[in-house]
């Protein structure tokens, strides 16, 4: 029975270009342990990426549940629920716009 050795990073790289995958969940297990690794392209999908990966250590049962999440992060999505916030007042304060109305100037038709 052997551990299961880390995977670094670059291997989820080298899986997520080789098949053109945009984020990459890996849930990995040995007779002595389980791995759970996130990647991500961009800094969405790493964030994306993570949520999933938590969801998996919470169903397996892991005392810890979460991935640590970097300062970056935290800032990302403490902004995004700020703006969705402010993204649904600004929907509420806008008029209803049943239909709209558009005014052309005429040209002159000299016959």
């Amino acid at each position: 029975m052997a551990m299961i050795r880390k995977i670094p990073s670059s291997v989820l790289n080298e899986i997520k270009n080789k098949y053109n995958l945009t984020h990459l969940v890996l849930w990995a297990k040995s007779d002595e342990g389980q791995y759970v690794l996130a990647n991500g392209n961009t800094v969405d999908n790493c964030i994306q990426s993570t949520l999933i990966a938590n969801k998996f250590k919470a169903t397996l049962g892991w005392p810890d549940a979460t991935m640590p999440s970097p300062p970056k992060l935290t800032n990302l999505l403490a902004e995004n629920h700020k703006l969705k916030i402010e993204n649904e007042k600004l929907k509420n304060e806008r008029p209803p716009c049943d239909h709209i109305t558009v005014t052309l100037p005429i040209s002159k038709c000299y016959h």
